[in-house]
């Protein structure tokens, strides 16, 4: 008899239970995709730093193809740090490394990647 009141008076819709499943669904396919996406944003930051760092491996390739040694500075070798928002501040440690240090804020804060100019590698030595 209910369902026939219904009926005549044109109620439609979902009920409670119907609404509470599509909440749980949703929060399931969250609580799958948050973490994949972290990783995710994680990683692309991540290849910021190996960019950077490739870019620093070349720019001592070619000073030492013309001095005979790797650069001791920045300057010495021209590189220009990125402008505008940077993930990882670098610097030219030495005539043997750079690197690059992720910077606070971020979830690659106090990363440090590492460019080893004698065998061209980039890792990460900390905080990884």
């Amino acid at each position: 008899m209910l369902a026939r009141q219904n009926e005549k008076w044109g109620e439609k819709g979902f009920t409670l239970i119907e609404l509470m499943i599509v909440v749980a669904i949703i929060g399931i396919l969250a609580a799958i995709a948050i973490p994949n996406f972290k990783s995710y944003s994680k990683r692309a930051r991540q290849s910021e730093a190996k960019q950077e760092l490739g870019h620093i491996r070349t720019l001592q390739e070619v000073f030492k193809a013309e001095k005979g040694r790797y650069g001791k500075t920045a300057l010495e070798v021209n590189y220009e740090a990125p402008t505008g928002e940077t993930y990882y501040q670098y610097a030219v440690v030495d005539d043997k490394t750079s690197t690059g240090t992720g910077k606070a804020g971020f979830d690659i804060a106090g990363e440090v990647w590492t460019l080893t100019y004698a065998d061209g590698t980039i890792k990460c030595t900390a905080g990884c």
